[in-house]
C-alpha cells in the first residue's frame, strides 16, 4: 500500500465492532418493532446503504477478530478498488487490508444470485489485486465452500460469512478462502441493559 495512504489511515478513525455492533443491534431491534417498512429497518434504501456496509464490515471484522485472536477495526475509507479498510493489529503492528464488500441480496429483492456467480464477475473485472473480497451471504445454508472455483482469480484474500440463525446472533466465516475451505462459528457482541 502507498506510504502516504498508509499515513492518512494510521490517523484515519478507527471503528470497534466490539463497540458499534451491540448498540447497531439494539437500533434494528427498535426498528423492527415500529411501524417502519423492513426495507428501512434492514438498512436496505439507498441513503442508507454507507451504513448497511460499515455494518456488514463490523461483522467481518468481528469473524475475522474471533478466527485469528486478533483485535480487527473497520476504518470508513472508500475509494474505486474498495469499500472499506480493514486494520488488523498483530503482535503490536497494524495490517491495513482494503476490502471489497459484495453480498447475497436476499431473494425478495432480486433475482437469486451466488458466492460463484460473484466470484466469476470479479474474475472478469480483475482490478482488485491488492484487495480482499468479503461475500456475505443472505442463506448460507445453501453454500459449500468446497464447491467454488477460485482459478484466476486476482484478489489477495477472499472470505465468505453469513448469519446462521434468523435472529442473526450467531454468524458463520470462511476464509481466507485461499487458505482453507473451513470455516468458524462466532456470535457478534449483543446490547447489554443495566
Amino acid at each position: 500500500m502507498d506510504p502516504l495512504k498508509l499515513k492518512a489511515l494510521s490517523s484515519a478513525h478507527h471503528i470497534d465492532p466490539n463497540y458499534v455492533l451491540p448498540r447497531l443491534e439494539a437500533l434494528r431491534s427498535v426498528l423492527a418493532r415500529s411501524n417502519t417498512t423492513a426495507v428501512v429497518a434492514n438498512l436496505r434504501t439507498n441513503s442508507l446503504k454507507r451504513s448497511r456496509e460499515l455494518w456488514h464490515a463490523s461483522i467481518l471484522a468481528q469473524g475475522i477478530s474471533q478466527q485469528s485472536g486478533d483485535q480487527v477495526y473497520v476504518l470508513d475509507d472508500e475509494a474505486e478498488d474498495h469499500d472499506v479498510v480493514l486494520c488488523q493489529l498483530h503482535k503490536n503492528t497494524a495490517h491495513y487490508v482494503p476490502v471489497q464488500l459484495k453480498e447475497v441480496v436476499p431473494y425478495s429483492e432480486r433475482k437469486s444470485q451466488s458466492a460463484q456467480e460473484i466470484i466469476d464477475a470479479i474474475r472478469t473485472k480483475g482490478r482488485y489485486a491488492e484487495t480482499c473480497v468479503a461475500i456475505k451471504l443472505t442463506a448460507p445454508s445453501h453454500f459449500n465452500p468446497f464447491e467454488l472455483d477460485l482459478n484466476n482469480l486476482a484478489i489477495s484474500s477472499l472470505y465468505i460469512f453469513g448469519s446462521t440463525l434468523s435472529d442473526q446472533s450467531k454468524w458463520a466465516i470462511w476464509g481466507d478462502l485461499f487458505l482453507t475451505r473451513y470455516g468458524i462459528e462466532f456470535e457478534v457482541p449483543r446490547f447489554r441493559v443495566g
